[in-house]
């Protein structure tokens, strides 16, 4: 199984890196600036599969990201249905945070992050069938276009009912612009028989931003490999 600490995207990282290079520069840049950030715990019993949030603050939705992280004993869990989340906007003021299955209680660490300028942020639902050929593709065509794909990075969530730990690879997609006006998904093993519900975001950064973006391999029985950006 796979722990959910090593499983942290490298999306998410991109952004806490940005936004501390945001908060360092705003004086001397036009850099996107980021307007509040709220977060929480969203607590869910055994057999709860959707929990509602109502946000301290309303927000613009064009101008905000949804990042959900699961809380609680994936390590152990035998059901990828139990500890996958994707978060929504319910209204300006609320988010959705759901999960395909409930066998067991879980948590989900929230955050809403706001920018005052800068970004646009689109969004949407799509889902993904089995069973199917690998690698499987899902073509998304984003509703404003187009975007500068050097300066917009993608946001996956995903769920399924998976009632074993054995098809955790089928949540895991791989993200992409093959072109100004179209997000890829990839997926490169499917062996199961459900289909797979998929919440997306794309922020793109209008100005003093640039997103680089590779493939890095990891050799079976290695933890690790490292990825260099250009400079």
């Amino acid at each position: 199984k796979i722990k959910w600490e090593k499983r942290i995207s490298w999306t998410l990282a991109f952004l806490v890196c940005l936004a501390g290079a945001v908060c360092l520069f705003v004086p001397e840049s036009e850099a996107a600036q980021i307007k509040r950030v709220q977060r929480g715990i969203a607590n869910f019993d055994t057999d709860d599969v959707v929990s509602s949030v109502t946000l301290t603050y309303a927000v613009d939705q064009s101008k905000s990201i949804i990042l959900v992280s699961p809380i609680g004993d994936s390590v152990n869990e035998r059901r990828d249905q139990n500890y996958f989340f994707t978060g929504q906007f319910e209204a300006n003021d609320a988010i959705s945070i759901d999960r395909a299955g409930a066998t067991n209680a879980a948590g989900v660490f929230w955050q809403v992050i706001e920018f005052a300028d800068g970004v646009r942020v689109q969004r949407g639902i799509s889902s993904m069938s089995a069973p199917a050929t690998a690698p499987q593709n899902k073509n998304i065509s984003l509703p404003i276009t187009p975007i500068d794909t050097t300066k917009a990075v993608p946001i996956v969530q995903t769920r399924a009912a998976f009632t074993s730990s054995s098809q955790t690879h089928e949540l895991v997609l791989l993200p992409s612009f093959p072109d100004s006006s179209t997000l890829q998904l990839t997926r490169y093993d499917v062996t199961g028989t459900k289909s797979t519900s998929i919440v997306w975001q794309v922020i793109e950064f209008q100005t003093d931003a640039t997103v680089q973006t590779g493939t890095a391999t990891i050799p079976t029985g290695n933890g690790e490999n490292l990825a260099v950006p250009n400079k």
